[in-house]
């Protein structure tokens, strides 16, 4: 079986792109205000409010452009680059199970490693920091958002059944646990 690849929803990096461009031009806007009336106040909330929305348009236009996929599924695991805190390649034998979990209105497909620490020993500094303070929220270590995949729930979760069922794990049936809150 080959590689199976799944990209981002195009509609929501545009819309972002959009919000980033339209922000970057209000900040502008904003900063020409204060220079007219000498107000620095302004001009500095708008100067912050221009370069936060510029990088955001300038991200997700990096994105939109690369259309690179944001999660594959292959022999050797899933590789994940769905999120800035995407677990990297996880390989099938370190997957101890996968399920789906809803947590703060959104559906996350769950991977859960032997290891514990695996994910969290891959990075350092402020992505450990983010891992880290998710830990709390469920008890898995890889998130997936359903949300920002173009694909059906069901389509990726038959393709992940099929490649986990071809690894031979010990458990070859997802783990779909009941939803939790958040």
């Amino acid at each position: 079986m080959g590689e199976v690849s799944f990209y981002r929803k195009r509609g929501r990096l545009i819309g972002m792109s959009i919000f980033g461009i339209a922000g970057t031009a209000v900040g502008i806007f904003l900063v020409s205000l204060a220079f007219g009336n000498s107000n620095m106040v302004l001009g500095l909330v708008g100067g912050l409010m221009a370069i936060a929305l510029a990088g955001v348009a300038i991200h997700n236009l990096r994105i939109l452009l690369a259309a690179s996929p944001v999660l594959t599924l292959s022999e050797k695991g899933i590789l994940d680059h769905s999120t800035y805190m995407s677990g990297g390649l996880i390989k099938w034998e370190e997957i101890e199970h996968i399920g789906i979990a809803q947590l703060q209105g959104w559906v996350f497909l769950v991977i859960h490693t032997y290891d514990r620490n695996l994910i969290i020993n891959r990075y350092g500094g402020f992505k450990k920091f983010l891992i880290l303070f998710n830990k709390g929220l469920s008890d898995g270590q890889v998130h997936i958002p359903f949300r920002l995949l173009a694909c059906e729930p069901e389509e990726l979760l038959e393709n992940v059944a099929k490649f986990y069922e071809l690894k031979g794990q010990d458990d070859t049936s997802l783990n779909v646990y009941q939803p939790t809150g958040g």
